[in-house]
């Protein structure tokens, strides 16, 4: 007697990925984005000439929109988020 074998169809959540490039000016700190995001989430990477960045230790997810470092980044800087 042969077992009969359950097939179920399996659809993964469809994830919308965004990405964004800024290039820093001298000393510039706040990054305004053209994206929206949930702050706090864990739900942004954040780059800079790409060099992963920490929340909490090299910026702060000030808004759904907005990026801010504890330090000035240098003119020229690669922004990636």
């Amino acid at each position: 007697m042969q077992a009969a074998l359950g097939l179920r169809r399996f659809n993964p959540p469809i994830q919308t990925v965004q990405e964004q490039t800024i290039i820093a000016t001298q000393g510039q700190t706040v990054f305004n984005l053209t994206i929206d995001y949930a702050p706090g989430t864990n739900n942004i990477a954040v780059f800079v000439n790409g060099s992963k960045q920490i929340s909490g230790v090299n910026y702060s997810e000030t808004s759904v929109n907005t990026v801010t470092f504890n330090s000035g980044l240098n003119a020229g800087d690669t922004v990636e988020f």
